[in-house]
């Protein structure tokens, strides 16, 4: 996708609906060290990402995995980029970004973005940062605004670590009870068992019956 002289080199998969009309959109953000390729290799993490892919197809959505040059503002700029152009060819569809360790430092950006913010319906992040600054948003947003968001990682991860999510979590629940978030703790597994273990229907599942005014096919895809 070229927008504005900029390349943004990704891999979609969705049955048709990259040409537009998507019932939903999820685009996984990648960690340190990977690429687009790592978001739709069938053959890691158990086979996952494959069934990502075929959720998305079999639903009528559409599931995106884009490479972008570094986790700072250039990065989080192309992957905006990308929310945009297809969140513009079916609009209104809900728009999910899972965002795998370092990953989550773009999103974040995406979520203070004015263009693209407005437009998520819901936030993954597995093995990936927290940003203690949400807690005061969260507590200001009203409930028709509340971006929900799903969180999972493994107390075996030495490198991001699971205790500031633990503690994330709980700040959240303390200031906002009814705030929608989860927070899935495995009990086994290191750095990346999230990318391997979250059940992907489930999680998108929870996320869009927390919004109000969604399809109530796209509510029960499996």
């Amino acid at each position: 996708l070229t927008i504005g002289g900029t390349t943004i080199r990704y891999v979609g998969a969705g049955a048709g609906a990259t040409a537009g009309g998507a019932k939903a959109i999820v685009v996984f953000v990648h960690g340190r060290g990977t690429d687009r390729f790592s978001g739709t290799n069938d053959w890691i993490h158990g086979g996952n990402f494959n069934r990502i892919k075929n959720l998305m197809m079999l639903n009528g959505g559409v599931y995106l995995s884009p490479s972008f040059p570094d986790f700072e503002a250039k990065g989080a700029d192309s992957v905006a980029a990308l929310v945009l152009h297809y969140a513009a060819l079916p609009p209104g569809a809900p728009v999910i970004l899972a965002c795998a360790s370092w990953g989550g430092k773009i999103c974040w950006r995406l979520v203070r973005d004015p263009g693209v913010g407005p437009l998520l319906t819901g936030l993954m992040f597995m093995d990936a940062d927290t940003n203690d600054g949400f807690i005061e948003t969260a507590k200001a947003l009203p409930p028709d605004q509340r971006l929900p968001i799903h969180v999972s990682n493994s107390m075996g991860d030495k490198i991001i670590g699971w205790r500031s999510q633990q503690r994330f979590f709980r700040a959240i629940k303390d200031a906002v009870p009814d705030y929608p978030l989860r927070f899935t703790l495995f009990s086994a597994g290191t750095h990346g068992i999230s990318l391997r273990m979250t059940d992907w229907r489930l999680a998108i599942n929870w996320i869009l019956a927390s919004r109000d005014g969604l399809p109530e096919d796209i509510r029960r895809a499996d």
